[in-house]
């Protein structure tokens, strides 16, 4: 097993975390609204009379509730599925291509065909950094795997896609709370 598989196990399980918290988060509101639903139609039930004509209203009403929650489902599967495949997608891209010092907003959102605006913001939801933050932080995690394999501070700084082994420093220190030159001789 290679290194980049190791990385794209740790992406695959980033993307079934954020699925899975979308979908409890998703299934929390679902019985908030239908509990609050509920509670309306209840009072509605009882301020009114149970005629057969009030009964039947409400039959129908109930039927047209739940073919709307299976519409709703449907299309929040949907959307769960095309926020993975995004998830996905990105990371795989970054992953691909963080060793490049020009990559930047405008790249990535040409390569997903998707505008640099939608890129930020679906990168801030599902991943809770903006896409500067986290192709850094990657950067820097990819780095410190480096540096233990017994690499130079220069020589990882620039593949890993800084520009100078000064910044990739200043980054990695306060990434991890210590400098490269630190980190290797703790290790």
């Amino acid at each position: 097993m290679s290194e980049h598989d190791d990385g794209m196990y740790e992406v695959v399980l980033i993307v079934a975390l954020i699925a899975t918290v979308s979908m409890l988060t998703y299934l929390c509101a679902k019985a908030l609204s239908y509990k609050q639903a509920n509670s309306a139609l209840n009072a509605k039930r009882m301020s009114t009379d149970l005629s057969p004509y009030t009964f039947n209203t409400h039959s129908s009403t109930r039927q047209e509730g739940v073919s709307e929650h299976k519409k709703n489902s449907r299309a929040w599967y949907q959307r769960a599925k095309k926020d993975a495949r995004f998830c996905a997608e990105f990371a795989a891209y970054i992953d691909k291509n963080y060793s490049e010092q020009s990559l930047d907003i405008a790249q990535i959102s040409h390569a997903l065909s998707i505008s640099e605006r939608q890129l930020q913001r679906k990168v801030k939801a599902h991943f809770g950094q903006t896409t500067s933050e986290f192709i850094r932080a990657h950067r820097l995690n990819l780095g410190a795997e480096m540096l233990s394999q017994g690499r130079s501070v220069t020589v990882t700084a620039l593949d890993v896609g800084f520009c100078s082994q000064n910044y990739f420093s200043q980054c990695f220190k306060t990434h991890f709370g210590m400098t490269p030159s630190e980190y290797i001789s703790r290790l």
